[in-house]
């Protein structure tokens, strides 16, 4: 035994003498392995605003972050593609995309090349941060032991909206949601514009047509004008009130269209007499009277002939809308 254990000594006094067994044995661990990745602490900055730190591992002497995790605390967004095992981001304006393991990342459609390839880890793609940083448009910094790498971003300048531009989205936002103002408060929207920095609503009893707006629910409609625009704002509200005038339409009905839903009438409008017949239709609400009484607001052909006096909105489309009519 002693001997036999004696001569696997002298073997293996042999191979370490050999040239490069020595060194073989002290090969550290695989690059990407835990030992490789060291940690290393990433600030990232975007303006004024306050630092983020963002999770970091030190790769073969680089330094590398999560991309999702990089373009979020840049104030982007990032999705992942399972099929093609590649991110895309946006930031600013601006895109982005990597696949794992590429060398090369593309910024608005350029490609820059990476001083290493991109790799994934748990789930999560890592980028090496000087080039995808360089690439954005960030400046970068490394210093202090243990490494502390700062990363600072400036948002490209956005144009200001124009308060009227900004007048005119709280605007459309109140006409988008018009049912909420004829369902909850009997008020219809008509029209609308933005003048010299405030915003016109001209509005309409709805449901009771000839219903009188009094203060109580013209203070009803500016809050829930408020309400669904998200803010207060600048407002004038004008109140088209029915048949507290002569009637906009006098004439005859020479032709009732049942398709189309409307009467084509020969005579004036506002006092002018018209050459050719024009079309008045009806609003869902309007009030419509026939030799004296109310009757659903529908058309029909028994109405040829007779005369009619109407009132409407100012509101045309393809004809004149009213929100009342007297035929006899």
């Amino acid at each position: 035994m002693m001997r036999n254990g004696l001569f696997w000594l002298a073997i293996a006094a042999l191979l370490v003498s050999l040239p490069g067994f020595a060194s073989a044995a002290a090969v550290p661990a695989l690059a990407g392995s835990a030992a490789a990745q060291t940690p290393v602490k990433v600030i990232v900055t975007v303006g004024e605003q306050a630092s983020v730190e963002i999770p970091a591992k030190l790769r073969q002497g680089q330094t590398f972050v999560p991309f999702r995790a990089f373009i979020a605390a840049l104030g982007g967004k990032v999705s992942w593609d399972d099929r093609t095992s590649s991110a895309n981001a946006t930031l600013d304006g601006s895109t982005a995309a990597i696949t794992a393991g590429a060398s090369k990342f593309v910024f608005n459609g350029e490609q820059y090349l990476l001083s290493q390839p991109s790799w994934m880890s748990v789930g999560t793609l890592y980028v090496p941060l000087r080039s995808v940083s360089l690439a954005i448009g960030a400046s970068i910094a490394a210093s202090g032991s243990p490494l502390t790498v700062r990363v600072h971003y400036e948002r490209a300048e956005q144009e200001q909206e124009s308060l009227d531009e900004r007048l005119a989205h709280l605007m459309q936002a109140v006409f988008e949601h018009h049912d909420e103002l004829m369902d909850g408060i009997g008020v219809m929207p008509l029209s609308g514009d933005v003048v010299n920095g405030q915003v016109w609503i001209q509005i309409r009893s709805y449901g009771d047509v000839e219903r009188k707006l009094g203060d109580a629910e013209l203070a009803a409609v500016r809050a829930a004008m408020y309400r669904i625009a998200g803010e207060e704002f600048p407002l004038i509200l004008d109140v088209a009130e029915c048949c507290t005038r002569d009637p906009d339409i006098v004439g005859v009905v020479e032709k009732v269209d049942t398709t189309r839903k409307v009467i084509e009438v020969s005579g004036e409008i506002r006092g002018i007499k018209q050459e050719l017949p024009f079309s008045v239709s009806l609003y869902e609400d309007a009030k419509l009277i026939v030799d004296g009484t109310i009757v659903k607001p529908v058309f029909t052909e028994e109405m040829v002939g007779k005369t009619i006096r109407a009132w409407e909105t100012g509101v045309r489309t393809m004809a004149y809308r009213a929100v009342k009519v007297e035929l006899d």
